[in-house]
């Protein structure tokens, strides 16, 4: 097998021979060491055989002595082959180079996706990791990964842990955020819990200190509800820490205020498409304009990095700019509705507890409309506030 792809490399010549007497011919090539295989009788007078090209002249020769005529029907690989390798040398030579270049290229890094961000935006991590020295046509073999994730816990002490995976030229960034400290006190610290909004009692719960108040009572914001000074009967009053719970009844007033008209985008024509080619940090733009902001324009930016994804990417990313025109246009809005429901989330979300009723009124005045939220809510108003062991008095 090996020996027949040799041959049709080399180049094999399909010969027809026509003759009243074709065996002397075949005899000749016999006696003269020439190959001959796949033969294929016509008739009597007429016969088909392969033959190496380069023995092609030497075939001739014989021929012309055994008055016998041949013709060459086909010519498979050798000068033919030769031939169109020189007609496409550019081609093949494109090919080979693109090919070198691509496998080259999976040794940088032209894509980088961030995973595992909640607080932190993938912009800071992005820039964080640039910083390093990591970035679009990174080296990745290069890259010490326990060196950059020390660097990276230096330049981000939000992370609490990160990784880079990198997969032909796409760059995986694994990251996880450090968690918030709870509060941290000592149970010797005394003082006191107070009201931290002005309500009427609904029930004291009273782990630790003195309670101060009954249900029932109205408290002003800052009073003592439990006291961090606890009786004793056969020693002074001592500091405590005191700890419980307080559900009040508290009111809350929200105002706000947006304008009666707003400035609404409408779009006026059809959007114009512009198209950028980026290679590695060069841009290339097919578009005369530039790349300055148009006005009157809202522009959208889609990024298409050339590539197959888990397998490569390449150092070329499509550009596609829409560039949608519009007009600004004063529209009457009614957003009484929208604000407060706005402000009963924000309410919700600000206290310790729930929101028992709502009341909503909204007014016009000089543009603006005018909305207000009030409301009752049952909530834990216990807040703790320390002693000064220095400057406090025992009472």
């Amino acid at each position: 097998m090996m020996k027949r792809k040799s041959i049709v490399i080399k180049g094999v010549c399909r010969i027809r021979l026509s003759s009243a007497s074709p065996e002397s011919l075949l005899n000749a090539c016999a006696m003269n060491g020439l190959e001959i295989w796949d033969m294929v009788c016509q008739d009597s007078f007429t016969l088909f055989f392969s033959l190496r090209e380069r023995d092609l002249p030497q075939l001739r020769v014989l021929a012309e002595k055994t008055m016998c005529d041949i013709t060459v029907e086909e010519i498979t690989g050798g000068s033919r082959l030769h031939d169109f390798l020189k007609a496409h040398l550019a081609f093949f030579t494109a090919l080979v180079l693109s090919l070198a270049l691509l496998c080259a290229s999976t040794f940088f890094i032209w894509d980088i996706s961030v995973y595992g961000c909640d607080k932190l935006s993938q912009g800071q991590v992005l820039r964080a990791l640039e910083a390093c020295g990591v970035s679009h046509g990174s080296f990745w073999p290069g890259i010490d990964r326990e060196l950059l994730r020390s660097e990276m816990l230096l330049e981000l002490p939000e992370l609490a842990w990160m990784t880079v995976n990198v997969r032909a030229s796409r760059a995986q960034v694994l990251v996880s955020e450090r968690q918030q400290k709870p509060e941290i006190y000592l149970e010797s610290d005394p003082g006191h819990l107070v009201a931290s909004e002005t309500g009427i009692i609904k029930k004291v719960s009273a782990l630790n200190g003195k309670v101060q108040t009954e249900a029932g009572s109205a408290v002003t914001e800052g009073e003592i509800i439990v006291s961090a000074y606890m009786d004793s009967i056969t020693a002074e009053p001592r500091r405590v820490r005191a700890h419980g719970e307080v559900i009040a009844e508290t009111w809350h007033e929200i105002n706000a205020a947006a304008p009666k008209e707003q400035l609404v985008k409408i779009e006026t024509l059809r959007p114009k498409t512009r198209i950028a080619l980026k290679m590695g940090k060069m841009r290339i733009n097919f578009y005369p304009t530039g790349r300055k902001t148009v006005d009157g324009y809202d522009k959208i930016i889609d990024n298409y990095i050339i590539g197959v994804e888990g397998v490569f990417a390449l150092p070329l990313t499509v550009v596609v700019e829409r560039l949608i025109p519009y007009e600004v246009q004063p529209t009457a809005t009614d957003e009484s509705e929208a604000i407060a429901l706005r402000q009963r989330k924000s309410l919700e979300e600000s206290i310790d507890g729930e929101v028992l009723s709502c009341s909503v009124s909204s007014a016009e005045k000089d543009g603006l409309v005018l909305v207000s939220l009030r409301s009752a809510c049952l909530e834990n108003i216990a807040r703790f506030e320390a002693l000064d062991t220095i400057t406090d008095n025992m009472p």
